[in-house]
């Protein structure tokens, strides 16, 4: 899974490199504080996290207006996934779909898990690691 999201990022990122000085100018000038508020959002929320980037969504190519981090990195998936290894965008659409392993976790168990339910989840997690598949609620 960790290759898939880094061939991701790739792709991205080349794209991004790629783009006309002028837009890569407007990215320096405000990335790094708007960005970090961004990151810290997204690391509380996950993928639910709600993002509202104007300039943002000009360099991605989204319309304007608020944005599901889950779907800007579908967006992101949908623009890139030509340049990507087959199995990445396998891995990344099941990552898109199921959400983030803490977020699988959550819908396991719940919030305010008890030992059973942690001791079950254990059990799941180990099988799926054994097993080399994506663990699903």
């Amino acid at each position: 899974m960790d290759m898939a999201i880094l061939d991701l990022i790739v792709a991205v990122l080349k794209h991004l490199c790629a783009l006309p000085e002028k837009t890569q100018k407007l990215m320096q000038v405000q990335a790094e504080q708007l960005l970090s508020s961004h990151l810290q959002k997204v690391i509380r929320e996950g993928e639910e996290a709600l993002i509202d980037y104007p300039d943002l969504n000009e360099i991605l190519g989204l319309p304007m207006g608020e944005f599901l981090a889950k779907d800007i990195w579908t967006h992101l998936l949908n623009q890139h996934q030509d340049t990507m290894d087959e199995k990445s965008v396998k891995l990344m659409n099941q990552l898109l779909t199921h959400g983030t392993l803490a977020s699988r976790m959550i819908k396991f168990c719940g919030t305010d898990p008890s030992l059973q339910q942690i001791d079950v989840l254990n059990q799941r997690l180990i099988t799926s690691l054994t097993n080399n598949e994506m663990f699903t609620p």
